[in-house]
């Protein structure tokens, strides 16, 4: 991802979902998946850094596959965002 303003405001958003697990009858369910999202952005590099950045993250993990018919359901899966990295000028 990249992005830039000439002096303005600058809004970053990221989401992440994990797929579904499969569904069993009789068998195995199948695990779902998980969801991660990790933002970092240098505004530095720029040669006009923004006067503001605002920055949104959203990971939903998956749903966990359903059993009938003997089979047991799996758990959903995990989701996890962060924003370790937000280097802004002055």
């Amino acid at each position: 991802m990249t992005g830039s303003t000439d002096g303005g405001t600058l809004s970053i958003s990221e989401a992440t979902i994990g797929g579904a697990g499969g569904n069993s009858v009789g068998g195995k369910a199948g695990a779902a998946g998980t969801a991660t999202t990790t933002l970092i952005f240098n505004d530095l590099s720029n040669t006009t850094q923004s006067t503001a950045i605002t920055t949104t993250e959203a990971a939903t993990g998956g749903a966990g596959g359903s059993g009938t018919g003997g089979s047991a359901g799996v758990a959903g899966g995990a989701g996890t965002s962060s924003d370790p990295s937000l280097a802004q000028g002055p």
